[in-house]
């Protein structure tokens, strides 16, 4: 469904709401597979990005797509070209429900339509925009501003009844706290902390090849209770075979952490014409359940600061500048091949749908943590450590995992994980 909220410029403040509805062909609404772990819809690095303000999947977790602060236009009453004054006004939020045919069609949702997860999360959303906004917005569905302009039919079954209540929980509970409301206007408002990771570069030992880095840079807020963003940019250069592979470029990060998972949003780091899927990243996990091809074994790190090669990745996967604070990870080319990741022509390598668009997930027993990363290169090699390691992670990706940052290149080791492609 789609919910809207209009920032009151002209207008009164609005919430709007939408869904993603991921097709469920030839299965059934099971609320247990639906409204679990192992359906893909629910999977937020799965999430189309540049559609919403935030998303929120059937098990209450969320995920910034843009901030509030970024004007957005998300409905087709809004994308008509003589109603682009209206940009800005709305907040959106995607509230992640399954469809069904018959045919092509997508007319089927389930019912109840959302769950209570999703209701309690959009009704913290709800608060925390009229916090930012200083009053209470206006709530408006997707289905009825596009009136006369689409033939959008969302939300389906969405409970008014149940989000009522749960709004109401949300509120007593705030308001429950000593100082519950003040902090959350406070936490709105308080001045955003400083957020710098080091400068770096790469080099070749022939000079041919090699890139440089800023260091990310940004700020650090806490938009609402157990919520942290971490906005940052940093400038990258790059050449290979003495050639510069264009005019520097600037890589941004918006890393969102909520109840122990960050989602790492991470453009522009790519040379090539990819855009790398999301990053994900969880404090405290069970480790993998064995299903699908598990591999164990070493873990080693590269990137940032690695003075073999000049920093950037395989052009297969879209010469992604890995001395950088990019996260990431490569396979050897054997694995690649064997996972329908890439093909091989006449000695060539060619990326694949399906390896552009992997998650990798690497679990290291020695900390608990687990990391969801983009493939942005082949590796590891041959020789030395490399030789026996499944995985090769970029620096930013590797620190995670051993609860130390980039500042601490040179307390790094390569680690015994375990890992498995998921999408």
């Amino acid at each position: 469904m789609q919910m809207m909220t209009i920032h009151p410029r002209r207008w009164p403040a609005t919430l709007s709401f939408t869904i993603p509805a991921p097709s469920l062909k030839g299965q059934t609404f099971d609320p247990a597979f639906i409204n679990g772990a192992n359906w893909s819809g629910n999977r937020l690095s799965a999430l189309l990005r540049g559609r919403t303000h935030v998303y929120i999947t059937r098990l209450g977790q969320t995920l910034t797509d843009v901030d509030y602060q970024t004007p957005w236009r998300a409905t087709q009453f809004e994308l008509k070209p003589k109603h682009t004054h209206y940009k800005g006004l709305f907040l959106h939020h995607e509230l992640v429900q399954p469809r069904m045919g018959p045919g092509k069609s997508d007319v089927e949702a389930p019912d109840p339509g959302f769950t209570l997860e999703q209701y309690a999360r959009l009704a913290l959303q709800y608060v925390i925009a009229s916090v930012r906004r200083g009053n209470w917005m206006v709530p408006a569905f997707h289905c009825v501003l596009d009136l006369h302009v689409g033939d959008h039919d969302d939300p389906q079954h969405f409970d008014l009844a149940a989000w009522g209540a749960a709004l109401e929980k949300m509120v007593a509970d705030v308001r429950a706290e000593d100082g519950g409301v003040q902090r959350m206007v406070m936490a709105s408002l308080a001045a955003p902390d400083d957020f710098s990771m080091p400068a770096a570069q790469s080099r070749t030992k022939n000079g041919k090849g090699g890139s440089k880095t800023s260091g990310l840079q940004g700020k650090v807020r806490a938009p609402a209770p157990g919520v942290e963003v971490i906005d940052a940019t940093e400038t990258l250069t790059a050449f290979r075979e003495g050639k510069s592979l264009g005019p520097a470029k600037t890589a941004r990060q918006i890393r969102t952490k909520t109840t122990g998972t960050t989602v790492i949003e991470q453009t522009h780091y790519c040379w090539g014409t990819r855009s790398l899927p999301n990053a994900e990243l969880v404090d405290t996990s069970p480790g993998l359940d064995g299903s699908g091809d598990v591999l164990n074994g070493k873990g080693t790190f590269f990137g940032k600061g690695d003075a073999e090669d000049e920093g950037t990745g395989s052009p297969i996967f879209g010469t992604v500048q890995t001395d950088s604070s990019v996260f990431g990870i490569s396979l050897k080319k054997a694995r690649l091949l064997e996972l329908g990741l890439a093909i091989e022509q006449k000695g060539v390598l060619h990326p694949t749908d399906k390896g552009l668009r992997a998650v990798v997930e690497v679990f290291f027993p020695g900390t608990g943590r687990l990391a969801r990363l983009p493939l942005v290169d082949i590796g590891p090699g041959n020789t030395g450590a490399a030789r026996t390691a499944v995985a090769d992670l970029t620096v930013a990706a590797a620190a995670f995992l051993q609860e130390l940052t980039e500042k601490d290149i040179k307390k790094l080791d390569n680690v015994a994980v375990q890992a498995r492609v998921i999408a």
